[in-house]
């Protein structure tokens, strides 16, 4: 190692550390950085919906609800459940 890692510019750590990434005896002497981002979890937020009801629709049915959800300002999925929801039984 031509400097003291503590010396070197970002660039010339990178480069450093790029050469030597396959090095095992090299590994021990690498620095923990801290990421400048967030920490997140993957993949949406749960909700609490554990199942799902596949439904089609024609292109003109699709697009009705597409537009009707859009003014309602909410998603189609969540358009349909507060149908569902406020649709009278009828048994």
């Amino acid at each position: 190692m031509p400097k003291q890692l503590e010396a070197m510019t970002d660039d010339e750590r990178a480069a450093y550390y790029f050469e030597h990434r396959d090095d095992p005896d090299e590994a021990t002497n690498w620095e923990a950085v801290e990421s400048p981002f967030p920490q997140r979890k993957r993949g949406r937020p749960s909700r609490g919906y554990t199942v799902s009801y596949a439904v089609r629709f024609t292109r003109e049915e699709f697009q009705h609800l597409e537009a009707l959800a859009t003014t309602a300002g909410v998603t189609g999925s969540e358009l349909i459940r507060r149908a569902v929801a406020a649709y009278p039984p009828q048994f």
